[in-house]
């Protein structure tokens, strides 16, 4: 198999193909080939000079040339002029044996330039290559649309940082006028507390757009989505059309490739997700929380398929006013990571309630799992903020933050109490319903 993967690399059809498949050989070399061709990156193979040894159809559209006329010619004539150090900076790494990457732009005929991530892996193998030479195994991949959106993110930040210096500077200025005037104005003392009220308001505004602006920075990744899923289709084909020729360890990185890639596509869900609770506006109606939370519990537990047995501890919970849709996140969210954390007990016990607390109504979910250290709980409801790691349990941690945002959205808080070995309780406590909410 190894010897037929190369072969087909250096465009030949295997001398034992035909023995191998029967009739069907040369079908089966133009499926293998077309994946190769016609892959949503371009795949180069270059000498340890940089010229180009061997390309599939994609590379040579990034180069805007029929792919005849790039073989043998030195990369570096595609390479733009600001790119050309970096370009020679990976020659170097790859000639001494070590994989790199960098972020190469190619000048395309016509002009114009597309910016593309250059990874490369020098390789050393026999009978391939003469004796002593490098190859180096290149991926090109498209990265012009993340450059651009990079930026024009940069341009915005510019934008921010002088309205939040044309902002501190208007403030100061009437700070002073009012500093002025207090010994004066009895009045101004009241201004001036107004204006500070508005400059503190202002700080928490700035504050909410750099946490957004970081939450954008992470969404940034939904454009893996898509080569995620390309490549995890193309893992699963090869599963199902070369399962005969697939040795044990053929077949497990295989399994590899789609655990990772599909571990990608839901880490790039739940930044998508959380971008959309910030985004999406909130119409509140009344919710009954008790037959809210059971329906959850339900389908969480029905969907888990547990073969270990659960108690859920249900107590009847003060009604809600808020976006239904997003409260039930909350809920899911909250009772799954009870369902997960309490996976090493023989028996899970899982507990919900709450009641009324002053103006708030007080809502828990607490399990008997394997808790965590309140020491370390400071970026709990943070994005990717997890406790433990994923040999432990596995997740994206992302479910927490989201938890946060949407109950920050609907003007509540939220927060938690553990022990290492003891379980974990989740708090959160929304606004009790006002004369004015929806009846």
């Amino acid at each position: 198999m190894r010897d037929f993967i190369q072969d087909f690399l250096h465009g030949k059809k295997p001398e034992r193909l035909s023995g191998v498949c029967g009739h069907d050989a040369e079908p089966q070399f133009r499926k293998l080939s077309d994946i190769y061709d016609f892959a949503p990156v371009g795949y180069l193979t270059l000498d340890a000079r940089g010229y180009i040894r061997e390309a599939n159809l994609t590379a040579a559209r990034f180069l805007g040339v029929q792919r005849p006329l790039i073989i043998n010619r030195p990369f570096a004539v595609f390479v733009e002029r600001s790119g050309m150090r970096r370009f020679l900076e990976l020659l170097r790494t790859c000639r001494i044996l070590e994989k790199d990457s960098a972020k190469v732009p190619l000048k395309i005929r016509g002009g114009g330039v597309v910016w593309t991530e250059m990874t490369s892996l020098p390789v050393l193998e026999e009978p391939v290559l003469e004796e002593g030479e490098i190859l180096l195994w290149t991926v090109l991949t498209d990265v012009t649309v993340l450059r651009k959106a990079e930026e024009e993110l940069e341009r915005h930040r510019d934008r921010l940082d002088e309205l939040v210096e044309e902002r501190t500077t208007e403030i100061k200025k009437i700070n002073e006028r009012l500093r002025e005037e207090v010994s004066v104005h009895k009045v101004a003392e009241e201004r001036t507390k107004k204006l500070n009220d508005e400059l503190k308001r202002n700080i928490r505004r700035l504050e909410e757009v750099n946490r957004d602006l970081e939450a954008f920075n992470f969404s940034l990744a939904h454009d893996l989505s898509a080569p995620m899923r390309i490549v995890d289709g193309f893992a699963r084909m090869l599963a199902m059309r070369y399962a005969d020729r697939l040795d044990a360890e053929g077949r497990e990185f295989i399994d590899t490739i789609r655990k990772n890639a599909q571990k990608m596509i839901q880490f790039t869900n739940d930044i998508l997700r959380l971008s959309r609770v910030g985004r999406e506006g909130v119409v509140k109606t009344p919710i009954d929380m008790t037959v809210l939370m059971r329906e959850v519990a339900a389908e969480l537990k029905d969907a888990a398929g547990i073969g270990r047995k659960i108690i859920f501890k249900f107590h009847p919970l003060p009604p809600a006013t808020g976006e239904k849709t997003m409260i039930r996140q909350v809920f899911c969210n909250l009772i799954a990571n009870a369902i997960k954390f309490t996976g090493l007990r023989e028996t899970g016990v899982i507990e919900v309630g709450g009641g009324a607390a002053g103006n708030e109504n007080v809502y828990y979910v607490k399990d008997n799992g394997v808790g965590f250290d309140m020491a370390r709980s400071g970026r709990l409801f943070s994005l990717f903020g997890r406790l433990h790691t994923e040999a432990e349990f596995e997740g994206s941690g992302a479910g927490l933050a989201i938890v946060r945002r949407i109950i920050e959205r609907h003007d509540g808080r939220v927060w938690a109490a553990a022990k290492p070995g003891e379980g974990a309780a989740f708090f959160f406590a929304l606004p009790a319903r006002q004369a004015g909410d929806p009846a």
